[in-house]
């Protein structure tokens, strides 16, 4: 349907609410779940967008202070994915029933959390 028809529509017309009511309804054939996902992300896209943007502009004033050394950002990002890793070993160990694994997989990734903080 092309965008003209669609705008020159008048539904208060008896003509016209005849052909509307012929229609059954359903024509957005992708499930609720898959708009959603996708709005997500992006809603993620543009904020990530936008903080990059913010990251650029505030980097060219004076009082703009330096990034923490890289060697940090490398720990940070190790820390989050060994907490990550001991998270996925407990939600593991829940599905075949090992409660010692789960126990232990939810300290580790505590405990790594807590270090990355």
């Amino acid at each position: 349907m092309s965008i003209i028809r669609q705008l020159t529509e008048k539904p208060w017309v008896p003509a016209q609410a005849m052909i509307d009511d012929l229609h059954a309804g359903g024509t957005f054939r992708l499930p609720a779940a898959t708009v959603a996902l996708r709005m997500f992300i992006a809603v993620v896209t543009v904020l990530f967008a936008l903080l990059i943007m913010a990251y650029g502009t505030r980097m060219q004033f004076e009082d703009w202070r330096p990034t923490p050394p890289l060697w940090l950002l490398w720990v940070n990002t190790g820390l989050l994915v060994l907490s990550s890793l001991a998270m996925q070993w407990a939600r593991v160990s829940v599905r075949y029933g090992e409660f010692d694994g789960v126990r232990n997989g939810l300290l580790a990734g505590g405990a790594f959390a807590v270090a990355f903080l």
